[in-house]
């Protein structure tokens, strides 16, 4: 059955599930016979951000997500800029600004569609910091779910298999 995986906001193979069926189709028992229908909506549902592991991430988002959700961040640890204490440009790993004072550390990066927030990789992190990147992360799908920079999000190719 033809589904639109942009109007669905399905972009992880892990959220093809009952909940996103019942969402997203329904059965007609208008007839003789039950008939299976895609549930047409007025608009597409909020884009909204996943926890994967012990990191936040949007997707798929344009270049303007990553300064937005930035300054978010700092917000929402109540840091002045002087908490972004590097920012770097790579080729394989994009933009990323490491973000912290004290033992809560983050790496904010932004590469090709998608915006990860999480702990330093080699860097010895407080457990109390995966717990925060949790904690971000509820809070800008809180905003997001306000319809809020929706516009920053782009779309999922629909010809992408799982």
């Amino acid at each position: 059955m033809p589904y639109s995986k942009n109007d669905t906001r399905l972009y992880r193979p892990e959220n093809l599930n009952l909940p996103w069926f019942n969402t997203n189709f329904e059965w007609d028992t208008s007839g003789a016979v039950a008939q299976l229908k895609y549930k047409e909506r007025e608009k597409p549902a909020l884009w909204q951000g996943y926890i994967k592991e012990e990191s936040y991430h949007l997707y798929p988002v344009s270049d303007t997500m990553l300064i937005i959700f930035k300054q978010f961040v700092l917000d929402y640890m109540k840091w002045s800029p002087e908490a972004v204490i590097s920012e770097t440009s790579q080729e394989y790993s994009g933009r990323v600004f490491l973000l912290g004072i004290g033992k809560s550390m983050f790496h904010l990066g932004g590469k090709e569609d998608e915006v990860t927030l999480s702990p330093g990789l080699y860097d010895p992190t407080d457990d109390s910091t995966s717990q925060l990147i949790k904690d971000i992360g509820k809070a800008f799908n809180e905003v997001l779910m306000t319809g809020k920079n929706q516009e920053h999000f782009t779309a999922i190719p629909e010809n992408q298999t799982y």
